[in-house]
């Protein structure tokens, strides 16, 4: 088994999680460019949580298509529907900034952009050469069972917390109080704080090929 990460941190992370796991090596990679790996050289792959940051969806499809042999199965995930009702975790902050008039987070890009369409995702994905996809939706739930636990959590997490920051300390207390409201709402109405992902699972030539 081979896991990768972009980021050295996290590939060092791995490495001390995984130390001593039999078979296992660690490294860094680039999923949009997997160098030194040849073709068909995999019988499966997994990304989770991944396909909607890189830069270039596609060539990271294509690249998981290339390394994998004929028959091999891939596993990817990707945040799914956005808004209150079905990913209120990574709605919330999005959502009080909006409500109460103040700047969004600058991103260049919004991480649900793949996660809207199923069946766009799915042609995406079989545009990289893979036969049969299949896609379904799975919550990602935070451990939070009450709205201060959840904001606690939220403000330890590096883009969120820093962001908050750069407002003065009556406008971040504004939010906060804010996020804790809507937070309790819907907890009080038995949702959970999570986050709707998609899994997209794709098999590379027929599904026959890898029973």
């Amino acid at each position: 088994m081979l896991v990768t990460d972009f980021s050295p941190n996290m590939v060092e992370l791995a490495r001390r999680r995984l130390c001593g796991l039999p078979n296992t090596e660690v490294g860094t990679a680039n999923a949009c460019d997997l160098q030194g790996m040849a073709d068909g050289s995999f019988d499966r792959y997994v990304a989770n949580l991944s396909l909607m940051l890189v830069p270039d969806p596609d060539a990271m499809l294509r690249e998981a298509f290339r390394v994998l042999a004929p028959g091999g199965i891939a596993g990817f995930s990707v945040w799914g529907r956005a808004g209150l009702a079905d990913s209120p975790s990574h709605s919330l902050l999005p959502e009080t900034l909006k409500e109460l008039g103040l700047a969004p987070m600058s991103t260049a890009r919004d991480n649900f952009h793949l996660g809207q369409d199923d069946a766009a995702l799915r042609e995406r994905v079989r545009a990289a050469g893979f036969g049969q996809v299949v896609t379904f939706h799975a919550p990602a739930v935070t451990e939070a069972i009450s709205a201060s636990c959840f904001i606690e959590t939220f403000l330890q997490t590096a883009t969120a917390g820093a962001y908050l920051k750069t407002f003065g300390a009556a406008v971040r207390e504004q939010v906060l109080s804010a996020m804790t409201a809507k937070c309790s709402a819907i907890l009080a109405s038995g949702q959970a704080m999570a986050l709707d992902t998609v899994v997209v699972i794709a098999v590379k030539g027929s599904l026959r090929a890898s029973v």
